[in-house]
């Protein structure tokens, strides 16, 4: 039986430090069918002479440089315009995946075909990969049926893998600068159902140079805009979701008035790892390890 394709895309601006580590998590995957499609959005960093020499290396990865920084929306866009499996699957160019997951995601997508997408747990980091704590879901395996209005996501952006006919449907609007994979998980899951693996197979970056009060501010303006659009057809829902942002606006401004954006990290949910979460991360981390060091090499 042939192994079906994944799609992996990577969207980077100015990552070049933390992106080889990323790219060396597609190189420890135990699933080798995959594509991985990275586009530069306009970075002024070492990203096109890393690539160059990646490209050169494994032939799975695809590059494609925009001329100038256009946002994530249509990074994302190009990518999806370019990718061609049967599943997308995403790593942002400061986080990694575990090796295991494209193929546990792509197991339960060929198990389960009701599903349009599959989801994971995340292991939250800092800057130098040390591992802070845990978001999860609680139940190991659970399907959901479509959302039925506008609300609070349950599954996040990063750590999902989608059918990829279905996410060329939906597509990315590039009118949102910061929720823009906010606005295209939304609009997917309030039409089809998911499921979500609790455990977590993506380490994700949260540190005090990706949230801050600016980034907030302009994430929740955008989060307005993406609710106004469902107001029609879920009137009271999109207004008590419009409520909620307004006040985390105000919170948002508040903490920015008083100098301790460096907390706002510490207001996003996380779990202490148990011991076999920490141990897994660790071997996860080392496998990855030993692809990084051979990127680093070609550098």
């Amino acid at each position: 039986m042939i192994s079906p394709l994944v799609s992996v895309m990577i969207p980077t601006y100015n990552a070049g430090q933390t992106l080889p580590f990323a790219l060396a998590s597609l190189l420890s995957q135990t699933y080798q069918n995959w594509e991985c499609i990275v586009v530069d959005d306009g970075s002024t960093d070492n990203t096109y002479e890393l690539m160059s020499k990646v490209l050169n290396y494994d032939k799975r990865f695809k590059f494609i440089c925009l001329a100038n920084n256009s946002g994530r929306a249509i990074a994302r866009q190009k990518a999806l315009d370019n990718a061609h499996g049967k599943y997308l699957a995403m790593v942002d160019a400061d986080d990694w995946i575990y090796p295991s997951k494209l193929e546990h995601q792509v197991h339960i997508l060929e198990a389960h075909s009701e599903l349009a997408l599959v989801s994971c747990g995340m292991a939250i980091i800092d800057f130098e990969n040390n591992l802070l704590g845990i978001r999860m879901q609680q139940n190991d395996f659970l399907v959901h049926a479509p959302l039925n209005g506008p609300g609070f996501l349950p599954v996040a952006h990063a750590t999902s893998m989608i059918r990829l006919e279905i996410a060329k449907t939906v597509n990315y609007d590039n009118r949102f600068s910061q929720t823009e994979d906010t606005d295209f998980l939304l609009r997917l899951l309030m039409c089809k159902s998911y499921a979500v693996v609790g455990e977590p197979q993506y380490a994700y970056a949260e540190h005090s140079h990706s949230i801050n009060a600016e980034v907030i501010i302009r994430s929740q303006i955008d989060l307005l805009m993406i609710y106004f659009k469902h107001y029609r057809k879920f009137p009271i829902k999109t207004c008590l979701q419009i409520g909620r942002v307004l006040l985390k606006l105000v919170i948002a401004f508040g903490i920015k008035m008083v100098g301790q954006e460096k907390k706002l990290t510490q207001f996003r949910q996380k779990s202490i790892p148990t011991k076999d979460q920490e141990n897994e991360f660790n071997r996860a981390q080392q496998d990855v390890f030993i692809e990084y060091s051979k990127i680093i090499k070609l550098i």
